[in-house]
């Protein structure tokens, strides 16, 4: 009797099934799906308990997984923080980045900032206040008296 579930997706070969699984046990699901290029977190996940496999989360998918969707400012400012962390993590425990992949984690890490500082309300962020003073009363009123004047003028000449 086969397990419901192990064959179910009839767009994947029972050979592709087995090399997903297998590297997803080695390296982890989200590892394999960007190394093969499929299949989509929940299939993968779904092939797994079919197969009764267990593959431990790291701490942001955990958090994904436990939320679903953020729901407060706390929530989201613990991923900028743990997306901040695993940059720096990056940077410790690659001896030789290239050039391209220093570029690609100096961007992450600014945008981590960034995202970070707008959530705290830290962004620098342009406020105009205006005051309206004796000094506007009166350009505007004499502004209000030349277009006045002018079409005056104006309709004087056309006539």
């Amino acid at each position: 009797m086969t397990n419901p579930g192990v064959n179910s997706d009839p767009g994947y070969s029972d050979a592709q099934r087995e090399a997903f699984v297998a590297l997803a046990a080695d390296k982890g699901i989200a590892p394999a799906i960007r190394e093969l290029g499929f299949p989509s977190f929940p299939t993968a996940t779904k092939w797994l308990q079919a197969r009764g496999i267990t593959i431990t989360v790291d701490s942001l998918m955990a958090n994904v997984k436990a939320y679903h969707k953020f729901y407060s400012l706390e929530d989201m400012v613990s991923v900028v923080e743990c997306g901040a962390s695993r940059a720096l993590e990056t940077y410790q425990t690659t001896p030789a980045l290239s050039p391209n992949d220093q570029l690609r984690t100096a961007g992450a890490v600014q945008r981590l900032v960034t995202t970070w500082q707008t959530l705290n309300g830290r962004a620098s962020q342009i406020t105009e206040s205006r005051e309206t003073d004796s000094l506007d009363v009166a350009l505007v009123q004499l502004l209000d008296a030349e277009r006045t004047r002018n079409g005056n003028k104006e309709s004087s000449d056309a006539g």
